[in-house]
């Protein structure tokens, strides 16, 4: 007994939309790489103890890096207020998990 050739799938696309021949539907999902003036206005929701402002306004942003889905920020502290600080650091890394198309 053969086996019978086996078929390839017949695949139409409309727009984002792929429809193949088993009458499944498919949607193309895209990736938004994260732009650092989204992940600033994010950080906004981060609270500086210091000063009870979101750490954007209070200055505690140096820089946000971002490559492809990767991000990194920078932020101002010195020695004497590090350990406060340990909050702040988690509560960033937690805004930034929750932003769409960031992995780190």
């Amino acid at each position: 007994m053969q086996a019978a050739p086996a078929r390839r799938a017949r695949r139409v696309s409309y727009g984002g939309l792929h429809i193949d021949r088993q009458q499944k539907v498919c949607k193309r999902m895209s990736i938004r790489i994260p732009t650092p003036e989204a992940l600033r206005e994010a950080l906004r929701a981060v609270t500086d103890p210091a000063s009870g402002r979101d750490i954007v306004s209070a200055g505690l942003i140096e820089g946000i890096d971002v490559r492809g889905s990767l991000v990194q920020v920078a932020l101002l502290t010195d020695r004497a207020h590090a350990a406060a600080m340990e909050p702040v650091r988690a509560a960033v890394e937690a805004v930034l998990a929750r932003q769409p198309g960031v992995t780190n």
